[in-house]
């Protein structure tokens, strides 16, 4: 009798904990089935949701005291950054985009605002960087690892090793310390590749001039980064500035007879903005103080740039505008423009100058938003 009763409260015990086991299964298997349907947190000024597809979405932003705006995320797969408005057809977009499916590097693509399509333009093994296009929409220019990552491996893992050229304590790394990037031309669908540089060391960050027929960009070629000019047609090239300094990330004025960029600090610390005419005479410098300032951009009209800058905190970057008058020989104060988490970057004014285009990190990884003015 006693045997039994143990038995049958053993077997009991034995259906009660099968029982819990059934019920955590099935709870466990909930959560992860509401999990894949939720978004992770993101900051509340920008709180969104992680699409499933490209899509864009309205976020009301704290632009600082008394503003208030919606800026407008493009919700792409994976991470993008770079982007830039299409000429003579401001409701397309061209940007770079890694982290997908079919590919981990950085490839170009082109993005329809309106229809939110995207197309891919570039098949490359290599991370591209620095794309733009014509002023007729005709052509692209990009900068690309595609060959050096076959040509010259010993000498690219050599380059994206050195250390000298970053800044530990605020993980920087200037664009031109990147890799062994050399320059191509093709048509605006990324077909007809046309390599434009053979080098050892960077040649990237390319502007077309206002009439096509030349670009600007930034090369390493000769030891520090200089800035250069080469003909499309007849692929001369001709040093526009460079010494004992560093420079980088050249914008040319929509009239094509100045220019402004980035010139390094020795010990990559610091940078400034400064301003040229087209043949890199007449150096003026727009900004001062402590603090990075990186890719400056013009306004369609010329008498206004754009530029990112963590001056402000010293750790996040945000964007910041200067006026100058239309002689380009006086400028005003640097005004704060944006006031988002995380860090606001590679700034692109539309041709109507109504809205800018930027890359912002606060979601945890790189991604595109359009903030009107």
């Amino acid at each position: 009798m006693i045997l039994t009763i143990k038995a049958q409260g053993a077997k009991m015990k034995s259906n009660r904990v099968h029982i819990i086991l059934f019920l955590m299964f099935v709870v466990c298997f909930c959560l992860i089935q509401w999990g894949c349907k939720t978004s992770p947190p993101v900051p509340k000024e920008m709180k969104t949701s992680v699409p499933q597809g490209n899509q864009s979405e309205l976020i009301s932003v704290n632009l600082g005291p008394q503003k208030k705006k919606s800026i407008i995320s493009l919700a792409l797969m994976g991470e993008n950054c770079c982007g830039q408005f299409q000429p003579q057809d401001p409701d397309k977009i061209i940007f770079l985009s890694r982290q997908r499916l079919r590919h981990p590097h950085f490839q170009i693509y082109q993005y329809d605002l309106i229809s939110l399509k995207e197309k891919r333009l570039s098949f490359h093994d290599g991370d591209d960087q620095g794309v733009a296009l014509d002023p007729k929409n005709q052509h692209l220019v990009y900068a690309s690892l595609t060959d050096s990552t076959k040509e010259n491996p010993i000498f690219l893992s050599t380059i994206l090793k050195k250390e000298i050229r970053t800044i530990p304590s605020l993980g920087f790394k200037p664009s031109w310390s990147n890799g062994d990037y050399e320059l191509y031309l093709s048509e605006n669908d990324g077909s007809q590749v046309e390599r434009l540089t053979q080098n050892f060391g960077f040649d990237a960050e390319p502007r077309f001039t206002p009439e096509g027929s030349a670009i600007y960009y930034t090369s390493t070629f000769e030891g520090n980064s200089a800035l250069m000019e080469m003909n499309i047609k007849t692929k001369k090239i001709r040093k526009i500035i460079g010494n004992n300094s560093n420079y980088g990330e050249v914008d040319i004025h929509p009239q094509g007879n100045k220019i402004v960029f980035v010139v390094y600090s020795k010990d990559l610390m610091e940078s400034q903005i400064a301003l040229t005419d087209s043949h890199g005479k007449n150096l003026q410098t727009l900004t001062t103080g402590p603090g990075l300032k990186l890719s400056p951009r013009w306004f369609p009209g010329g008498n206004k740039i754009v530029y990112s800058s963590n001056s402000n905190n010293g750790k996040n970057f945000d964007l910041y505008t200067i006026d100058l008058n239309p002689d380009l020989e006086k400028k005003s104060l640097p005004t704060r423009l944006s006031f988002l988490p995380g860090n606001s970057w590679l700034p692109q004014p539309s041709p109507d100058g109504s809205k800018v285009l930027l890359t912002n990190d606060s979601s945890g990884k790189l991604q595109l938003y359009l903030m009107p003015l």
